[in-house]
């Protein structure tokens, strides 16, 4: 009887030694995917700020947002000059306000824009079924709002070239088309922001 028992335990222990290495490298994976994440998420807000800056397309319900947004960052620990900045905005009564707003906004706008990348999750994209169902139907989210923010910026770089080299009333056209692909970027990253959100736990404090 105890020769079968070691016998059954020998065939037993590759498979349960293999179970926990599955669950490490899940970990490990999952850990990795979402620090990328993190990093993504704090680049994308303040893009979002300086886009919604510039346009003048602020108001109180946004930096609420993005004032909950940046305390889940650990960067801000690092750098907290925007959310000072958030906090006195915050802080304005309703005339300061639309005044503070007013004034960032810029007459001839051509914010620079760069194209965001998630080297990790990408080659990670056909290997993802060790990892809980709704944390897959979730980096799926983040990925299908990255390539509609990236297209948007695409779009904005073409409209802004198009400006050189186009005159009269087609000329209008492609400003108010490239301002709002500028704008739609500012859309998209709230809306990925929202899908990083989540999946992150919250850092804060």
């Amino acid at each position: 009887m105890l020769i079968l028992l070691g016998w059954a335990l020998g065939l037993l222990s590759p498979a349960v030694v293999e179970g926990i290495r599955r669950r490490r490298d899940s970990t490990a994976v999952r850990d990795a995917l979402l620090s990328e994440l993190r990093d993504l998420r704090y680049r994308v807000a303040l893009a979002s700020f300086r886009a919604c800056s510039t346009y003048g397309d602020i108001d109180r319900e946004y930096l609420v947002w993005l004032e909950a947004v940046l305390r889940s960052c650990p960067e801000i620990k690092a750098d907290n000059s925007v959310l000072r900045l958030i906090e006195e905005h915050l802080a304005l009564d309703d005339k300061a306000f639309k005044e503070f707003v007013r004034m960032s906004k810029e007459e001839n706008p051509a914010l620079g824009l760069k194209k965001y990348a998630v080297p990790l999750l990408d080659a990670r994209l056909q290997s993802l079924w060790h990892l809980p169902l709704s944390f897959q139907r979730g980096l799926l989210a983040v990925r299908t709002h990255l390539n509609l923010l990236n297209e948007e910026i695409d779009q904005s770089r073409y409209y802004f070239g198009l400006t050189f080299t186009i005159d009269g009333d087609n000329h209008k056209r492609v400003v108010e088309n490239f301002v709002g692909a500028q704008r739609n970027f500012a859309v998209q990253a709230k809306r990925i922001i929202n899908e990083i959100q989540k999946l992150v736990p919250s850092d804060a404090g």
